[in-house]
């Protein structure tokens, strides 16, 4: 036996050579078994074996090896971790992954359903679910998104399929991508949530909760809602400059003056419950409104917008001292009401408002060295006239800046919320200033998924005689009708909201009703066309004016505020729509 005598170190695997050189000695063995040693050969492997030629030792180094296949290498291509991962998150039966030259969905099958890369994407190459989805320009070529392609379907860097949806959205002419839920494709989340996630509040008196007494969120919801242990509003307390920003506390609203439940609870209570997140996440929540402030003085240069720098630098730094990640989620503006009493026109503030973020991601950018070209500003529709008239340019300006621009968002106008003084006036209840918030959080749950996701609008309108045809983009289910429970109190709507005018100012609307899932059926005296369709009707009981209207959507999500529940609909904004 000593022929096979070899050294090993401790946890060595045996090569394939000395596998071979000890079968080649075994086979000397054997033939000469019989005449020279008489010894018994196993005829199988075996772990419990004591026969001379130790076939366990054979076995257990056997046991060791990994079969060879060919064209795969066994020290080579990992599938490490970060692998796994990707496998583990396959969901709803497909995937959608970034590549550094685009971006690629594969199918339940595990086959590639849609290819992106730096010359677009190649028509014959399109699984048939994706060919039914879009209106494709052409059988074969390839079909490469910019800003100035506007034919097929193909609109500022938007994959639209043929009923009008959004599918897939390049943003700032990258090859990056979000996807809206579709058959077969798991939603992606657009957002990464880091551990302290901040949410800031911003604009004039609602959004300070001014009017919403007595508070309702005297404490934390849920242990990962918090703020700056000197309250939710910085200024809003006793607590002396330099013990400002020492740690974070559970979220509270605390009353201050006339200043009660402003709606940052709301928001970050109801963006937790959406967003399912879990305990190690933080929302952090901090509000720097001011009252009776119009948009330029709330613009960089100012005291106000001094404060949220501030608030942005310190939670900046006490993530960072405590070991954790920071990210500013989203910007809340609720803002509007001194601006269309000062009579800023509608382009006017559109441009500043624009401004206003531009400058605020620019600084984000400097104090964090992270990249927030995407940051979200999600907005309320102020639906009051001032004192009664009928302007209109700050609700029109917030909804054309959420239908035209990239992360400006409307998350509901607020004629269906109720005003505490029971006419109209500026300011709102303690739970509507709660349920406005809980719009604010839903909404930016569905924005971390679907950064493209807007509020109801018109998309097209056809005539046909003395009847319009209005499709509309629903966010969920189908269109409906209802009166907003407190609008008794303020006055009657006739045409659910709608009117269309004739040239002598004369209502030109006999009739409005549901054509579809998605479209409504105007019936007038006579043709339409050319004419302006007019959403948001004015109710004369209010003491400053009040626009409002029936239209919303199905949505199923609810929230509970002081013990009673409200629908979360998506309610139609006030506009106004060329026919």
């Amino acid at each position: 036996m000593n022929k096979l005598t070899k050294e090993f170190q401790s946890g060595e695997v045996l090569k394939a050579q000395d596998l071979n050189s000890i079968k080649d000695k075994i086979n000397e063995l054997v033939e000469g078994s019989n005449t020279e040693s008489g010894m018994t050969i196993d005829s199988s492997l075996s772990t419990s074996s004591t026969n001379p030629v130790q076939n366990k030792v054979i076995s257990e180094a056997l046991n060791k090896k990994v079969e060879k296949e060919n064209g795969k290498g066994l020290s080579t291509n990992d599938f490490d971790n970060e692998y796994k991962s990707k496998v583990d998150n396959m969901s709803f039966g497909g995937v959608a992954s970034t590549t550094e030259k685009g971006f690629f969905v594969v199918d339940a099958d595990g086959k590639i359903a849609f290819k992106y890369d730096a010359e677009g994407f190649d028509v014959a190459e399109l699984s048939l679910h994706f060919k039914s989805l879009l209106p494709l320009p052409s059988e074969s070529g390839k079909v490469k998104l910019s800003q100035e392609d506007t034919a097929a379907g193909y609109l500022a860097n938007k994959i639209i399929s043929s009923d009008g949806s959004v599918i897939i959205t390049l943003i700032d002419s990258k090859l990056d991508f979000s996807l809206k839920s579709f058959s077969n494709v798991p939603v992606l989340r657009y957002t990464k949530l880091l551990e302290i996630n901040h949410i800031i509040s911003y604009g004039q008196s609602l959004g300070e909760g001014d009017g919403a007494s007595p508070i309702i969120t005297s404490s934390a919801k849920y242990d990962n809602l918090i703020m700056f242990n000197q309250g939710v509003n910085s200024n809003q307390n006793t607590t002396s400059e330099s013990e400002k920003y020492k740690t974070f506390s559970p979220h509270a609203e605390m009353q201050w003056g006339t200043k009660g439940e402003s709606p940052a609870a709301g928001c970050a209570e109801q963006f937790c419950l959406c967003a399912n997140l879990n305990q190690y996440k933080k929302i952090l929540s901090s509000n720097a409104s001011m009252g009776a402030m119009k948009i330029n003085q709330l613009s960089k240069g100012s005291t106000y917008y001094a404060r949220i720098i501030t608030d942005i630098t310190n939670a900046c730094r006490m993530a960072k001292e405590s070991g954790k990640s920071y990210n500013l989620l989203a910007v809340t503006w609720t803002q509007g009401e001194y601006d269309l009493v000062g009579g800023t026109s509608k382009d006017a503030y559109k441009s500043l408002l624009k401004q206003l973020r531009l400058d605020l991601i620019n600084d984000l950018n400097v104090i964090t060295g992270q990249n927030y070209s995407r940051l979200p500003f999600v907005m309320y529709q102020m639906t009051s006239t001032g004192t009664g008239g009928e302007n209109r340019n700050i609700a029109h300006a917030m909804y054309e800046l959420s239908i035209e621009e990239p992360c400006f968002y409307l998350a509901t106008p607020i004629y269906m919320l109720e005003f505490n003084d029971g006419t109209g006036g500026w300011h709102i209840k303690n739970t509507s200033s709660k349920l406005l918030g809980s719009y604010y959080g839903y909404v930016l749950s569905e924005v971390i998924d679907n950064p493209v996701r807007k509020s109801i609008h018109p998309i097209s309108s056809r005539i046909d005689g003395n009847v319009a045809y209005v499709k509309f983009h629903v966010p969920v289910g189908k269109l409906a009708f209802d009166t907003p429970s407190h609008i008794d109190t303020l006055g009657s709507i006739t045409n659910h909201g709608f009117s269309i005018q004739a040239l002598n100012e004369s209502e030109m609307i006999t009739a409005v009703e549901l054509s579809g899932d998605d479209e409504i059926k105007f019936t007038c005296k006579s043709s339409p066309a050319g004419r302006v369709l007019r959403y948001g009707q004015k109710l004369n009981n209010a003491s400053r004016g009040q626009f409002a209207g029936e239209l919303h959507d199905t949505n199923t999500v609810t929230t509970i505020i002081a013990g009673e529940e409200f629908k979360l609909w998506n309610w139609c904004p006030i506009f106004d729509y060329q026919l």
